[in-house]
């Protein structure tokens, strides 16, 4: 009954972080370029991709789950990188400038979010 709001509030805070990292080592990913003034925005580009991440990815994963089994994992890259480039097109809040920059925004994302929850699992065991 409370694993989505849980879900859902787990990943909007490991994602303020992931993309603040991003925005921090990916030149060409951009995310309310003054949001140390007003962090409204960074928040709802947070929120926005959170639900993106909780909803919408599970669905895509469940279609395209033969694509990953037969590339070993690989098209879950892809699938991020959907959802990344489905965050820049629901948001004015967020500039991604070029495929590198989506492809290493991706990677890098991917990699805090994959070190939170193994932190927060080793925390919370």
């Amino acid at each position: 009954m409370f694993k989505l709001p849980a879900r859902l509030f787990f990943a909007f805070f490991s994602n303020i972080i992931a993309l603040g990292v991003a925005v921090y080592f990916v030149k060409g990913f951009i995310i309310a370029p003054n949001f140390s003034v007003d962090p409204r925005p960074f928040l709802t580009v947070a929120a926005i991709f959170a639900f993106l991440q909780v909803l919408v990815r599970p669905i895509v994963k469940l279609f395209l789950g033969p694509l990953i089994i037969i590339t070993f994992g690989l098209a879950i890259i892809a699938i991020n990188m959907g959802m990344l480039w489905l965050l820049d097109f629901l948001s004015l809040h967020i500039t991604i400038q070029g495929l590198t920059s989506l492809f290493l925004a991706t990677i890098v994302i991917g990699a805090v979010n994959v070190g939170i929850a193994f932190v927060a699992k080793r925390v919370y065991k």
